[in-house]
């Protein structure tokens, strides 16, 4: 195998490889933004429309619950953007091969 012949092996290696790595980033972009987006719904109080304290005792009884929810999710979204940016870093790296190898190529 010469040369040129290893080089676009290396480049076709290089191309799968970013386009997983973009795969993955797109992913957990994804994930996390259901998390976002599962916090913002919580935000919405129930609204009541009888006696005052049937309702304020439902309002209660939600705003515990969702701030129990809101700690799991906040804990969820922690490591979904740790993730995120784990793939977004290793997303940058497999591209900047890719291009390089490729620019390589080119020049040959």
């Amino acid at each position: 195998m010469n040369q040129k012949a290893k080089l676009a092996r290396l480049e076709q290696i290089s191309r799968l490889l970013r386009d997983v790595g973009l795969s993955k980033l797109q992913q957990t972009a994804l994930e996390r933004q259901k998390s976002l987006d599962a916090l913002a719904r919580l935000d919405g109080v129930p609204a009541g429309g009888g006696d005052g304290l049937l309702e304020a005792n439902v309002r209660l009884r939600y705003e515990r619950w969702a701030d129990m929810r809101r700690r799991d999710i906040n804990l969820q979204l922690a490591e979904q953007t740790a993730k995120w940016l784990d793939a977004k870093r290793a997303a940058r790296h497999d591209f900047g091969r890719y291009q390089a190898l490729e620019k390589l190529s080119s020049k040959l």
